[in-house]
């Protein structure tokens, strides 16, 4: 039982640290942009969309039967705009009215907006709980992996647009936009870049803890886990690196980003070549 108990606590403190340090990325983001977004006035479509992806989001935190419900059915209940977007596309190719086209733009931009306003904490709290209970380590890689990117894009998305943003559906074409664009984080203010990397490093640092420790913690023989488990560990701590190399460059070099990673690009080939051949 006090074993039990200290698994629980060391598996409860990591996960509340990996869903901190992505909090903490939201909130940056949050403390910029979300009043401007929200207070402005919203047309049916906007309206619609977000009020009910808040109530969706409560349904799933709260309704017992719909918190016991399958990660992919939950997923399905996030983006019941999807069906819409695929009737309006369908209506599209066989009406040629362009007022569909807009309305389908109209669906698209408002749902990717409330999608990262309202879902993205969701997907936090969800993250951090699966990570308590002991999930499978490769649908904690699946699990993660976008989230952490979102939360990373999010964070950055306010020192590339420093301009506030009115409307939730200006706010997802500004998002559409910023995909397109170069990524680069020689133009962020110190103070910003600090904070991001900070709680970008703390959120691996939990992760690269978290799988150690689970994989101490199996019961069968190290000879007999599955080796892909300790590539996941390989590739958290890979990431950790170019992360932290990406930013090093940008102090002292404002060049392309493409420029920066070459040299990890040509390294990581070598490494893992030498690591093959022990």
């Amino acid at each position: 039982m006090l074993q039990f108990k200290i698994n629980n606590n060391v598996q409860f403190g990591v996960a509340l640290v990996s869903g901190l340090s992505l909090f903490s990325l939201y909130l940056f983001f949050a403390s910029y942009s979300v009043r401007s977004i929200v207070s402005a006035p919203m047309v049916a479509v906007e309206a619609t969309i977000f009020y009910t992806m808040i109530l969706r989001v409560l349904g799933l935190l709260f309704v017992p039967f719909l918190r016991r419900l399958h990660a992919q059915i939950k997923i399905v209940i996030l983006s019941l705009e999807a069906f819409v977007l695929f009737l309006l596309i369908l209506f599209v190719l066989l009406t040629r009215v362009s007022s569909y086209g807009q309305l389908m733009s109209e669906v698209l931009t408002s749902w990717l907006g409330a999608t990262l306003l309202i879902v993205t904490p969701y997907a936090i709290y969800e993250l951090a709980l699966i990570m308590y209970r002991g999930t499978d380590l490769t649908t904690l890689a699946v699990s993660s992996a976008p989230l952490v990117a979102i939360c990373l894009f999010l964070s950055n998305f306010v020192t590339r647009v420093p301009n506030p943003i009115y409307g939730l559906s200006n706010f997802g074409t500004e998002m559409i936009s910023s995909l397109r664009a170069q990524p680069g984080l020689a133009a962020s203010p110190l103070g910003a870049n600090l904070f991001v990397s900070g709680a970008s490093v703390l959120f691996f640092l939990s992760m690269i803890v978290y799988i150690t420790y689970r994989l101490n913690q199996s019961a069968k023989p190290l000879a007999f886990l599955p080796k892909y488990h300790y590539a996941l560990a390989l590739m958290l701590v890979g990431c950790l690196v170019l992360y932290l190399w990406l930013l090093l460059s940008s102090y002292f070099h404002d060049t392309n980003v493409f420029e920066i990673l070459s040299v990890p690009a040509v390294m990581i080939p070598i490494i893992l070549w030498v690591v093959a051949r022990g």
